[in-house]
């Protein structure tokens, strides 16, 4: 939820927040008096929105499956004319990573830990774990992004994931501001 105080700074036409269980309370209490502008007094339309896991049809057509995560956490496998993009937010490496990947143009993969490492209490995703994942599920490219603050301290370091990410899956970049991808 990191951030998201500063959507008074956009001029969306509107916005739809969508999540597990949980995240329409969590945004109401994090886009607060106490926080933040409260979510009815954004310039713009906003709403948040409870989902379960599984397919739906509003106001897209994605599947939203579990990621292996220490709190919980949605992936999704969006499709929009004719493309898969799979959004596999915090998680480590898991099956379901893999099926909401399966031959996607494009996956949006996190990168939260540095090259090779790992940890079983905080499971995130490094270079390799994340390439090994494009390879597993036959994607057509992958963007690295979510790099932990802590540990990618300059632009450098991300460069150097894409690069390691780019030993086992060439079609690979690293996520900057700005960055535009046709698929």
């Amino acid at each position: 939820m990191e951030g998201l105080h500063t959507l008074a700074k956009f001029n969306f036409p509107s916005l739809q927040i969508i999540g597990q269980t949980g995240t329409r309370s969590t945004i109401r209490e994090f886009l607060s008096p106490r926080y933040s502008l409260p979510i009815d007094k954004l310039p713009y339309p906003c709403k948040a929105m409870d989902i379960s896991e599984g397919r739906h049809s509003r106001p897209l057509t994605f599947r939203a499956l579990p990621l292996e995560h220490a709190s919980p956490c949605f992936g999704y496998r969006l499709e929009m004319e004719g493309k898969v993009v799979s959004y596999c937010t915090d998680t480590g490496y898991c099956k379901n990573s893999e099926k909401l990947s399966a031959n996607a143009d494009l996956l949006i993969s996190e990168c939260a830990f540095l090259s090779n490492q790992t940890s079983d209490v905080w499971p995130h995703m490094n270079p390799q774990l994340a390439a090994k994942l494009a390879v597993q599920s036959k994607t057509k490219k992958l963007v690295l992004t979510h790099f932990d603050a802590a540990l990618y301290t300059t632009m450098a370091r991300r460069e150097k994931a894409q690069i390691q990410a780019q030993k086992i899956f060439p079609n690979t970049v690293a996520a900057v501001d700005g960055l535009s991808i046709m698929i």
